[in-house]
């Protein structure tokens, strides 16, 4: 995952193209098979998190990102909400 921060260092549009691209097809494989494809959902979110932090320490946690407050916002509602609502409801 180092080497996708550092990428998206230097090439943040292209790299967050890539993203949404990936982003889409693997939710796409893993919402059509949860028990198989489970990885597919946390590498994705690693992948989003690896992307979007640009300065982390271990005192401070991200201190700066590269995401706005609409894609953050997005993602969440897209990708995490919904899975905390299938685990409430069983």
């Amino acid at each position: 995952m180092k080497f996708v921060s550092k990428l998206s260092s230097f090439f943040e549009l292209e790299v967050s193209q890539l993203i949404v691209q990936i982003m889409g097809t693997m939710h796409q494989e893993y919402t059509s098979d949860k028990k198989t494809h489970w990885q597919k959902m946390a590498t994705l979110i690693n992948l989003i998190i690896t992307a979007s932090i640009s300065c982390y320490t271990y005192a401070h946690g991200a201190s700066d990102v590269r995401i706005n407050q609409e894609q953050l916002e997005n993602y969440i509602q897209t990708l995490i909400v919904p899975e905390l609502q299938v685990a409430d409801a069983a």
